[in-house]
């Protein structure tokens, strides 16, 4: 696809950063549509930080399903925006 100078153009979701908690599990999701979900942090003696796999209720992911629906637009770039970790249509 070319834009009206002729540039290559390719079609890219982006979303408005969101950040809301869910029953303590704290959802980022990021202007790429990736999606951060953290709970809390340990810290160990040595002040290095420790993450826990967590488990996340199907409730959370149909509030990700609908957020990311409600965040999500179609932007039309040319190619040499396109950054790595864009989601391209």
């Amino acid at each position: 696809m070319t834009n009206q100078s002729g540039q290559e153009i390719k079609k890219v979701y982006r979303h408005q950063p969101l950040t809301f908690d869910h029953y303590g599990i704290q959802c980022s999701i990021k202007e790429n549509g990736k999606i951060t979900l953290t709970t809390g942090v340990k810290v160990d003696k040595d002040g290095v930080e420790d993450w826990d796999e967590i488990t996340i209720p199907a409730s959370l992911v149909f509030k990700l399903v609908t957020a990311i629906q409600m965040t999500r637009k179609i932007e039309h770039v040319p190619v040499t925006e396109v950054k790595p970790d864009d989601e391209v249509v």
